[in-house]
């Protein structure tokens, strides 16, 4: 029996497992009791470029999707209320020993590095799909490794995917990153496979923290400084290079320092407002929930140069850079 709890993402998750001593292949099976077309089976890769460990997204939608015998995986209920899933022999597929699903054609997949260990997201283009989650779309499920760095995207409804089908992607489109570091320290951002209509023009990313912006189909390697935690709104993918920063989040705030007192001014209230403040090196030196109001004069213990200043917020995320004296 499979069985669901509640609308919260990860809450409908059910362990199963491959009863049989052969490999099965997930397209063969019968999906409809399942959120999406996934099976999800955790892993941990050795290879000559590094190490990942986490959930692996086994893709049902299409073929040749091998699951390897007697091997436990995650599936989601769908929202119908509790069921049972039932193997059949139709699914055993001899030729397939092992967990493995086939590359995409249309595909942008984005590596984040820390040390000797990794992690991949996948942007893929799929008809029939949604810029909202949907059975194509295969959900982020966490690392339990202390060590692996996680990087997945954001869907339109805000949902966490380790793969991301679009029907289309244009200038206009943009993908907003998240990743969680395990440490303090250097990371890297890396186009790890492209394909399809990917291969056709720019990949560019745009670090809303620094600022910075590169086009990865040029320079295929973005190394940055993170704190440890988790960051859900630093990065944007895009395919246009940006002719202005975009405004989001607080759009009508000003920002300034006079000697050591950093200034915010908003031009409503609010409440739940983040703000932080980082060296050029991407290094965490402030920390503070601003209180309810308008006005704001925070004291500083700083070395001067420059800094930035982030501000997050129901309505979303606001940088600026501010010289400190």
């Amino acid at each position: 029996p499979v069985g669901y709890a509640s609308t919260e993402a990860y809450s409908s998750s059910n362990l199963i497992w491959n009863p049989y001593p052969s490999g099965i292949d997930w397209n063969l099976a019968n999906r409809s009791l399942f959120a999406d077309n996934f099976a999800y089976v955790y892993d941990r890769v050795s290879t000559e470029s590094g190490v990942t460990e986490g959930y692996k997204p086994v893709d049902g939608g299409t073929a040749e999707a091998y699951i390897a015998a007697n091997q436990g995986f995650f599936v989601l209920k769908n929202e119908a209320g509790n069921g049972t899933f039932t193997f059949t022999n139709a699914m055993r597929a001899h030729g397939g020993s092992f967990t493995k699903s086939n590359p995409e054609s249309e595909a942008l997949v984005l590596r984040l590095d820390k040390d000797n260990y990794f992690d991949v997201t996948t942007i893929r283009v799929r008809e029939e799909t949604e810029f909202s989650r949907d059975r194509s779309d295969a959900l982020k499920f966490f690392s339990y490794s202390s060590e692996v760095p996680q990087l997945y995207t954001q869907a339109d409804d805000n949902i966490s995917l380790a793969i991301n089908s679009v029907p289309q992607i244009s200038e206009d489109t943009e993908f907003t990153l998240g990743l969680r570091a395990p440490a303090s320290g250097q990371y890297t951002l890396s186009i790890s496979e492209l394909s399809g209509m990917f291969l056709s023009g720019p990949v560019f990313l745009r670090d809303l923290l620094s600022g910075a912006e590169q086009n990865l189909q040029q320079n295929p390697e973005y190394s940055f400084q993170a704190q440890e935690g988790t960051d859900q709104e630093r990065f944007i993918i895009t395919f246009a290079q940006a002719t202005h920063v975009p405004v989001t989040g607080e759009s009508l705030v000003n920002i300034y320092t006079w000697e050591q007192t950093l200034y915010v001014n908003f031009s409503e209230e609010g409440a739940n407002r983040l703000l932080q403040l980082y060296d050029l090196g991407g290094r965490l030196v402030f920390s503070q929930t601003l209180d309810q109001g308008l006005s704001h004069a925070l004291q500083m213990k700083l070395e001067q140069g420059m800094y930035l200043v982030r501000i997050q917020s129901p309505k979303g995320v606001t940088t600026q850079r501010v010289f400190v004296r």
